[in-house]
C-alpha cells in the first residue's frame, strides 16, 4: 500500500516601509490521505489560544501573533475610535506546482484582529464587552491587562468607542490576526509541492485598517504577505485475488471448441480483477521483462515470439475526463503512465480490470504461435500517487 499525506506551509510576512520591521509566521497544515482529514501543524499564538480554543482547534483556522506595532488615540467623538477593518471578501491564492504549469485555488479570510493592548497615561480602559459602544466589534477575549485582547471583526469594519468627553491613548504590540482557510477538494490535487503568495496592506484605510491617520501613529509595518507553500501526497491502495501473479491465457469460451481441429484463435486473454482505493490523482504504468526493443513479446523455448498487449479498464476513475474502459496500457514504463483522476464527489473505491491478451494468428507470419509451443513473460503493472 502507498500512502501519501498532504502538508500545507503558509508563511504569513509583514513587507517593511522604511526603517520597519518584518515580521515572519509560518501555518503548517498537512493533508493526510489515509485519514482524508487536514491537519494543522502550526505554531500556534500560544497565549491567546489557550483561552480561546474554539478559534484554534480546527484545522483550518486558526491565530498568529505578528511581530507588529501601533499607537491609537481615541476619544468620544465616535468619528474614529478604536477602528478595525479587514478585507470584505477572502483573499483568493493560486498556488503552482512545481515542476508543472498546474495550479490550486485557496482562499483566505481574515476574521479577527487584536493584541496586547497597554493603556497610556491615564486615560480610561477600553469597553470590551460585546455590544458596549463598540459598533459591531465582538470581543472573543478579554484577558487583562498585559494579556491579548481579541475583537471578530464583520465585514464592514467595526470601532470599539468611548464614552463622550473621554479621551484615551493605547498601545498595540504581538498584532494578532485570526484567519480561516478554504482548500480545494485534495482529490483534485496531484501529488508535489504548491507555492503562492498574496499580500494585503496594512495602516490608515488599508485592506487591514487600523484607523486613520488622525488617529494612528508609530505603525510599523505597511503591509502583510502570506506565502503559501502546500506539499501534496496520497494514500492509494491496490488489491489483487490470490492468484493474480500467474495469468494463463486462453480463448473464449475455452479450449474445448478446439480440440481436434485445426488452425488458432483468433485471441488469447485474460482479465485479472483489483480493487483501487486512493484519495487523489495517480498514475500506472507497466514494464515488460522482455529485452525486445520494440513492445512485450512472449517467449517459447524454440526462440518464436508473439507480442503482449495490456489494457485496463477503472470503474470510478477518469483519464483526461473520459471514462476509462478497455484504456491501453503501455509496457513501455513509466514514461508512457497513464494518469487518473477521481472525481469531485465520486468514490474512492475503485474496482478494475486488467486485460491481457495476445493474438495466436499474429499481425505478420513471424508472429504467429505455434501449436504445442509454451508462451511465457512476465510483466510489473505500477500504481503510483506520486505524480
Amino acid at each position: 500500500m502507498k500512502r501519501t499525506l498532504v502538508t500545507l506551509w503558509v508563511t504569513f510576512g509583514l513587507l517593511a516601509a522604511q526603517a520597519a520591521q518584518a515580521a515572519d509566521v509560518t501555518l503548517a497544515l498537512r493533508y493526510r490521505g489515509e485519514t482524508r482529514q487536514f491537519e494543522n501543524l502550526t505554531s500556534r499564538a500560544s497565549s491567546a489560544c489557550a483561552r480561546v480554543a474554539a478559534l484554534c482547534d480546527k484545522p483550518l483556522q486558526g491565530l498568529v501573533q505578528l511581530e507588529a506595532s501601533f499607537e491609537k488615540q481615541v476619544d468620544g467623538e465616535q468619528a474614529d475610535g478604536f477602528h478595525l477593518a479587514r478585507p470584505s471578501q477572502p483573499g483568493i491564492l493560486y498556488l503552482t506546482r512545481e515542476g508543472s504549469a498546474e495550479q490550486a485555488r485557496v482562499e483566505i479570510e481574515i476574521t479577527h484582529i487584536g493584541g496586547v493592548v497597554t493603556r497610556m497615561g491615564d486615560g480610561p480602559a477600553l469597553p470590551l464587552q460585546p455590544g458596549l459602544q463598540s459598533s459591531g466589534c465582538q470581543a472573543v477575549l478579554n484577558a487583562g491587562a498585559g494579556h491579548p485582547l481579541l475583537w471578530a471583526v464583520p465585514a464592514n469594519g467595526c470601532r470599539v468607542g468611548l464614552p463622550p468627553g473621554d479621551v484615551g491613548r493605547y498601545r498595540v504590540r504581538n498584532l494578532l490576526l485570526g484567519y480561516r482557510l478554504k482548500m480545494p477538494n485534495p482529490a483534485s490535487l496531484a501529488a508535489g509541492r504548491y507555492r503562492g503568495r498574496i499580500q494585503y496592506s496594512l495602516g490608515p484605510d488599508r485592506d487591514i485598517g487600523l484607523g486613520s491617520n488622525r488617529t494612528l501613529t508609530a505603525l510599523d509595518t505597511d503591509s502583510v504577505a502570506f506565502h503559501v507553500e502546500l506539499e501534496v501526497l496520497h494514500d492509494l491502495d491496490v488489491r489483487f485475488g490470490a492468484d493474480a501473479q500467474r495469468v494463463v491465457l486462453e480463448p473464449r469460451p475455452g479450449w474445448e471448441r478446439y480440440a481436434g481441429r485445426h488452425g488458432l484463435p483468433g485471441k488469447l486473454e485474460k482479465d485479472i480483477p483489483f480493487t483501487l482505493t486512493s484519495s487523489g490523482p495517480f498514475k500506472v504504468w507497466a514494464t515488460c521483462s522482455s529485452s525486445a526493443n520494440v513492445g512485450c513479446p512472449l517467449q517459447a523455448a524454440n526462440g518464436d515470439r508473439t507480442p503482449l498487449y495490456l489494457a485496463v479498464s477503472l470503474s470510478g476513475a477518469l483519464h483526461r475526463g473520459s471514462a476509462v474502459n478497455r484504456r491501453a496500457l503501455s509496457l513501455g514504463g513509466e514514461q508512457h503512465a497513464l494518469a487518473f483522476d477521481l472525481p469531485a464527489d465520486g468514490p474512492g473505491l475503485c474496482r478494475g480490470l486488467l486485460h491481457f491478451h495476445v493474438l495466436p494468428q499474429g499481425m505478420s507470419g513471424a508472429e504467429r504461435m505455434k501449436p504445442g509451443q509454451v508462451y511465457t513473460g512476465a510483466v510489473t503493472v505500477v500504481f503510483d500517487a506520486s505524480l
